[in-house]
């Protein structure tokens, strides 16, 4: 049952790393966050590669151990690069003087949009993105036929970061933006309504 309830992080990723990204520190600080957080995914997604490369590579558990390291820390490059350019860009315009609205499509639209295009675009020895943490749930991923993984990760992030906003905002609002909602609301709705379709056929 814990194992079937971790997905259920995914959601809270984005508000930690939203929140980070809005503090005060150099691109260094923020590279290490991202590359820790990148370091322990894949030591708990990865495990079973130190098996791999001691079997099939014929070499010590030891050394294969220091390999499987090796791989963590630049297995999943993405989320520092990601979240160095995040907090960069957040941390350009968070004095500004900008309405609620306007914060919701940043945290509901633009953040997600980076978070997809870095995670697209950098290579990785074994393809994985953010959705497929989401396989297990058989009645929110049938759209993926249509859409591809990335839309899944899109709207996780788009939850996520919506609902960060809302609760738990790293920037100055004069009311609580609830229309945050409307976009990850409507993606996952069509991710429902596409699970319903798939089971008439």
């Amino acid at each position: 049952m814990l194992f079937r309830s971790l997905p259920l992080l995914s959601f809270a990723f984005p508000i930690v790393f939203n929140w980070l990204s809005f503090q005060k520190g150099t691109l260094k600080t923020h590279f290490l966050w991202g590359f820790l957080t990148s370091f322990v995914i894949m030591l708990g997604g990865f495990y079973w590669v130190t098996y791999v490369i001691h079997e099939f590579g014929y070499v010590p558990w030891s050394l294969s151990a220091l390999i499987f390291l090796a791989f963590s820390g630049f297995g999943a490059l993405n989320f520092p690069i990601f979240f160095s350019l995040a907090a960069w860009v957040n941390n350009q315009i968070k004095s500004k003087q900008l309405s609620p609205f306007f914060w919701s499509l940043w945290f509901t639209l633009f953040l997600p949009s980076l978070f997809c295009v870095v995670e697209y675009f950098f290579p990785k020895i074994f393809p994985w993105y953010l959705g497929h943490c989401l396989y297990r749930w058989s009645y929110a991923t049938q759209i993926v036929e249509l859409t591809g993984s990335l839309f899944l990760a899109f709207s996780i992030y788009s939850l996520g970061s919506g609902l960060g906003l809302l609760f738990f905002a790293p920037v100055k609002l004069n009311r609580r933006p609830w229309e945050s909602l409307l976009i990850p609301l409507i993606l996952w709705g069509i991710s429902f309504r596409s699970e319903e379709h798939t089971s008439e056929l």
